[in-house]
């Protein structure tokens, strides 16, 4: 049983989630990516899994009502990778005795959606992560809480919060959801492949790409920083900045639009005017009110967060995926074909990758050395290359 084309599928989860012949599992393809894969001797053919998957049944998405600019005034919150609305929300809805699920590296180092009922373990979900996150079994602790009348915040990508609705099947009252401002998923093999490269097999407890070191690939054993480059330094954030590696459904994602699928949405506020928040210089969250509902999670924060409003097309205008999905780059063959003889070292080594992160190095030394030195030098190279002629 096919339950959908697998340049569609996003990795939700749902269709595991809802088969109870546990004949679905998530396997990994050739590429490293995660899929439904069916047991013909376990599937009755019922197809539940079918009419679960949000690449057939699409949720009800909303039109944005409201916008709103924030950062959080605590400064345990300033190492998130925005404004830290999340952590704001999650604080609230803990408040309100509920449980809130992000995503953390368990154990094995692998990016999974787990839950926090005390605000001390929300600090486990701060931070981008920019890696496919595996739902697992998460929808179905979700919707035993619900049954038992116990709020959830679920805070996710776009086509992960969509999955969970259609497990639900409804809205329920003490469910709110977070849709994410995503640009795209790698799968976590590459992200283990290059980390095992850079730190030579050590063992590795914790990655951050923002926060503290903003813009940074930081690798961590316990408490101890081993590796840290610059995001145009490091080969898996170059590959993703310049989108190589993400799931084929993330390039023509059906929730990079401005309809949304969660009752907020949040991110950077990439291209805020200089005028809001009163000039402040620091990270800001962008807030974007899609139903009700999340109106109603705003006014949790409004007077615990500083916040301010501004129009939903200032947020729109500066950030392509609230308008459509990351373009599919020309070199996305080459490095896939690579992939399979070498893996990512190999596949990385065969694109524009490699000359981008020279040319980026020189240009980081260059910006470090006074201006008039600089300047002499430039000068001598653009002699040097005269004479050479």
């Amino acid at each position: 049983m096919i339950i959908c084309e697998s340049d569609k599928c996003s990795g939700c989860c749902a269709c595991y989630n809802v088969c109870n012949n546990q004949a679905i599992t998530m396997t990994e393809n050739e590429w490293g990516y995660i899929h439904p894969v069916v047991d013909e001797k376990r599937c009755t053919h019922c197809g539940a899994c079918v009419r679960m998957c949000p690449e057939h049944y699409r949720p009800n998405l909303n039109v944005p009502t409201e916008c709103y600019a924030m950062y959080s005034p605590y400064k345990e919150d300033l190492i998130s990778s925005s404004g830290g609305a999340a952590t704001i929300l999650g604080r609230c809805i803990i408040q309100k005795s509920g449980v809130v699920f992000g995503t953390v590296y368990d154990k094995d180092g692998t990016l999974v959606y787990d839950l926090s009922r005390t605000e001390f373990g929300l600090g486990k979900f701060r931070g981008s992560k920019y890696v496919y996150a595996y739902p697992g079994t998460v929808y179905r602790q979700i919707q035993e809480l619900l049954f038992q009348g116990i709020p959830c915040l679920f805070v996710g990508t776009p086509c992960h919060v969509a999955g969970l609705r259609t497990f639900l099947k409804k809205d329920w009252s003490d469910l709110y959801t977070v849709d994410l401002i995503c640009h795209g998923t790698p799968p976590m093999t590459y992200l283990r492949q290059h980390i095992k490269n850079v730190t030579c097999g050590r063992h590795v407890s914790k990655v951050a790409f923002r926060g503290k070191y903003n813009y940074y690939f930081s690798a961590y054993e316990g408490d101890q920083r081993i590796y840290l480059k610059r995001a145009n330094e490091d080969t898996y954030f170059s590959i993703f900045m310049n989108s190589l590696a993400f799931r084929e459904s993330c390039y023509q994602c059906a929730y990079a639009q401005p309809q949304r699928v969660g009752d907020l949405t949040i991110g950077d506020f990439w291209g805020l005017g200089t005028d809001a928040l009163g000039g402040y210089p620091g990270k800001t969250s962008v807030i974007l009110v899609n139903t009700e509902k999340g109106k109603s999670m705003l006014s949790w924060i409004q007077d615990v967060a500083v916040v301010e409003q501004r129009t939903v097309q200032e947020a729109i205008q500066c950030n392509h995926q609230l308008s459509f999905p990351t373009t599919r780059p020309p070199q996305r063959e080459v490095f896939l074909s690579a992939y399979l003889h070498g893996g990512f070292s190999e596949a990385v080594r065969h694109t524009d990758i490699p000359n981008k992160i020279r040319k980026a190095k020189l240009r980081n030394i260059l910006v470090g050395i006074p201006r008039y030195i600089r300047s002499r030098i430039t000068q001598r190279i653009i002699q040097s290359f005269m004479r050479q002629e």
